[in-house]
């Protein structure tokens, strides 16, 4: 994107003095339907004018002169498309790999060549309102919460299952950790499992999201929390079965199962 990159505040000054303008002179601004916002990113021109309200993320650094703040975005975290963003604050505070949410009007779209000398042609918006969030809210946001708050005990160490959280392609699984005895309990997300029906599903990664993770060495004294992410739950119910084990080998811990309602 380098080609892209160095020619934006050139061709968005003008931009920013047309939002300027019409800022002076206010119009109803009609938001994009869902389905107009899809059709967008195939022809951005006939949407000029309309209001679009996304969540992006940066992933070049920003450009920045007396005007504005000029960014590229990967709309809905989507690499198929590519947005161009404008916005009249030179000051922004927000930087390549944030993820933000973006209020502003559809422009004329950009044309221009990416670094491997492409063709390229990208949605340009001029945005009102930028505030900086987190992958869960933009990305992940749950479709339905369970509050579980169930805790086992054993041998002085306390596992709780605080809630459930399932979203289109992912469930967060809220777990405490209290290490109440006198030695080292060790828990390691890889290791935990959830049931459905005869259905087993391991635990999965997301580095991008940067979700809290619960601690793997917990020393005695020691609260931890985290979330465990697996696939999207769907069923019932499920049993969570998790485990974990203590530095004294004297002691037998069975696994934490939990048997929780999902309906």
């Amino acid at each position: 994107m380098k080609v892209l990159k160095l020619i934006l505040p050139l061709f968005l000054v003008g931009v920013l003095a047309a939002c300027g303008e019409t800022n002076n002179e206010p119009e109803e601004i009609i938001p994009l339907t869902t389905e107009e916002y899809q059709q967008m990113y195939n022809n951005p021109a006939e949407f000029v004018g309309r209001g679009v309200d996304f969540y992006g993320k940066i992933f070049v650094t920003p450009e920045r002169d007396e005007e504005g703040t000029y960014l590229q975005v990967f709309a809905d975290n989507d690499l198929d498309r590519n947005t161009i963003i404008a916005v009249q604050d030179p000051n922004l505070d927000v930087e390549d790999g944030d993820i933000i949410r973006v209020v502003g009007t559809v422009m004329e779209p950009f044309e221009g060549e990416n670094s491997f000398g492409g063709s390229l042609t990208a949605p340009l918006i001029a945005a009102t309102d930028i505030e900086k969030t987190d992958y869960m809210t933009a990305f992940a946001p749950a479709i339905e919460t369970i509050e579980v708050n169930q805790e086992i005990a054993q041998h002085d160490v306390n596992l709780i299952v605080e809630k459930i959280e399932i979203a289109e392609q992912e469930t967060r699984v809220y777990v405490k950790i209290e290490n109440n005895s006198s030695d080292e309990f060790s828990f390691y997300s890889f290791n935990q499992r959830a049931i459905i029906e005869n259905t087993q599903l391991d635990t999965e990664d997301n580095w991008e999201a940067n979700y809290p993770e619960v601690q793997s060495n917990i020393l005695p004294g020691i609260e931890t929390s985290g979330i465990l992410l697996f696939p999207k739950f769907e069923g019932e119910s499920v049993k969570l079965h998790l485990e974990g084990r203590s530095d004294d080998f004297s002691l037998d811990f069975e696994p934490f199962n939990f048997d929780i309602n999902l309906k």
